[in-house]
């Protein structure tokens, strides 16, 4: 059992390497991946908007780049919204409110890495939906991340991370 960890984990070190961090660096403009702290996981968008208009902007921006609405409620300012990309898909949890919008995002693996990672391994492996987070690497919670602040930067300029 101990070499098929050891074997899990050298298939997603290999599958993580194959975007360098300096071409992730480059999806986001300007400075802005230097600016973000080590392990954030939240973007805050502070604006001067209603908690109804925050809603309707980000439901447009989400569907103008082909993200599929899970679940929302337009009341409580709620999106749950996700993408595929290639064989991993990205969800973002999005919360609005009068005057900002909250967002937080998970990343998954898809089949065919799950299904080549289990044959190697010869074993059932499944993926659950892990916490995107910026750790400067070039890996899939910092690939998530910087998906999520794209779309934060369509939103407005004021951004913080937590």
């Amino acid at each position: 059992m101990k070499t098929q960890k050891v074997l899990f984990i050298l298939v997603l070190v290999i599958l993580q390497a194959c975007v360098p961090y300096s071409d992730l660096a480059k999806t986001m403009p300007g400075n802005t991946s230097e600016e973000i702290p080590l392990n954030a996981y939240k973007i805050i968008v502070t604006n001067d908007s209603t908690l109804f208009d925050n809603y309707t902007k980000c439901y447009t921006i989400l569907v103008s780049h082909d993200f599929r609405i899970e679940s929302d409620n337009k009341e409580m300012g709620y999106i749950l919204a996700s993408k595929k990309y290639d064989d991993t898909s990205v969800r973002m949890n999005i919360k609005c409110d009068n005057n900002s919008i909250a967002i937080t995002g998970e990343w998954k693996l898809g089949s065919k890495t799950a299904n080549t990672t289990s044959y190697l391994l010869s074993t059932n492996i499944t993926y659950d939906w892990e916490r995107a987070q910026w750790n400067k690497k070039a890996d899939f919670p910092s690939a998530t991340f910087s998906k999520m602040v794209q779309f934060a930067l369509d939103l407005g300029d004021s951004l913080m991370y937590k």
